[in-house]
């Protein structure tokens, strides 16, 4: 299988997390109650919805995803989790494992064993 498509769903997530990281938490804050704000973050939001929905939808034609796995109905859960736990809080490590643990659910044994083998460099215990 083509591991091109994992490979992207890897850049992507990890570039929305870390865009929101980097925002921090007061800013998220501040652009939820800003009218002005929010509007142009609500346009940011959407480029990477489409991005997340896109890189999906690659990966379940190059076979990674489970049967029955709607990219486009998962992808607006994952990026709500993303955003919710920035605004909590959650420490950048803690998200990034929540974010791959919530898509190894979606994936066959192949693609789990891709996502495994990323997370390895971050020396976890993670079951191969």
């Amino acid at each position: 299988m083509d591991s091109s498509c994992m490979e992207a769903l890897f850049i992507t997530v990890d570039g929305y997390l870390t865009l929101l990281h980097l925002l921090g938490k007061k800013l998220l804050m501040d652009i939820a109650t800003d009218r002005e704000y929010r509007a142009a973050f609500e346009r940011e939001e959407a480029f990477w919805l489409q991005q997340l929905i896109d890189v999906l939808t690659h990966c379940k034609i190059c076979g990674y995803l489970l049967p029955g796995v709607d990219p486009d109905r998962f992808a607006p859960d994952l990026q709500e989790v993303i955003y919710q736990s920035s605004l909590q809080g959650t420490p950048y490590l803690v998200q990034r494992m929540l974010n791959y643990t919530l898509l190894r659910g979606l994936f066959k044994m192949d693609g789990i064993r891709y996502i495994d083998e990323h997370l390895k460099p971050d020396n976890l215990n993670v079951c191969v």
